[in-house]
């Protein structure tokens, strides 16, 4: 079994230039924990970050940081891994155990996310 018959397809996005607040407005929206930060290039998506909810608290409540001009670009982790929908399950876990990641992202050969 591959990646793509596993992942989940229905990822909620942001563009790195959006507020945290906006961030924040989504993640509750869609009741999600994490956002993948996107630039959008030619009509397609290409995921550059990730911001989740620990982001958010650990990064600027906890440090009584004035968010109201914070971007999510300002807060969100570049480390984000992704893997092609061909990639071999076992691999992606392999990839995710190195890196000590709790998941990753699915994108095309292209590196950009189906949205």
């Amino acid at each position: 079994m591959n990646c793509g018959e596993l992942c989940n397809r229905e990822v909620v996005i942001i563009e790195e230039s959006e507020s945290v607040l906006s961030a924040a407005k989504l993640m509750r929206a869609y009741h999600v924990g994490d956002l993948v930060v996107v630039k959008k290039r030619e009509g397609l998506a290409f995921p550059v970050g990730i911001l989740t909810d620990r982001d958010i608290v650990i990064e600027l409540i906890a440090s009584e940081v004035d968010f109201a001009d914070v971007s999510v670009g300002d807060v969100m982790s570049s480390d984000l891994l992704t893997v092609s929908g061909e990639e071999a399950i076992a691999d992606a876990v392999k990839l995710m155990r190195a890196r000590g990641s709790g998941g990753c992202r699915w994108s095309t050969s292209r590196g950009c996310l189906k949205v």
